[in-house]
């Protein structure tokens, strides 16, 4: 509803925004579930982690560079496998 209101290069800027501040918390929420258990996987997990928001952050930079329905939908799919990552790489954190 925000690209009727707002246009879709607005829209699109709010919604990287937001994407992109969601990289920070995904680090902490990490730092927090980790145990103290195998070092050497844990770094493995964390950089993963870091790259998977380093490519949904570029994903959203390209999605404000070029505003549209085919960048908005690729960044929709982007967000849907970055959450199961994501949740997944905490859930491994914290069993490891």
């Amino acid at each position: 509803m925000l690209p009727v209101v707002d246009g879709v290069k607005r829209s699109s800027i709010y919604t990287a925004l937001s994407n992109i501040a969601l990289f920070p918390f995904t680090l902490g929420l990490f730092a927090l579930t980790a145990n103290q258990g195998n070092v050497l996987v844990l770094i493995a997990l964390a950089a993963v982690l870091i790259a998977f928001n380093l490519r949904f952050v570029i994903a959203n930079l390209r999605m404000v560079e070029i505003p549209g329905p085919i960048s908005a939908w690729r960044v929709f799919k982007m967000s849907i496998s970055y959450l199961f990552v994501v949740l997944l790489l905490v859930v491994a954190a914290h069993l490891i």
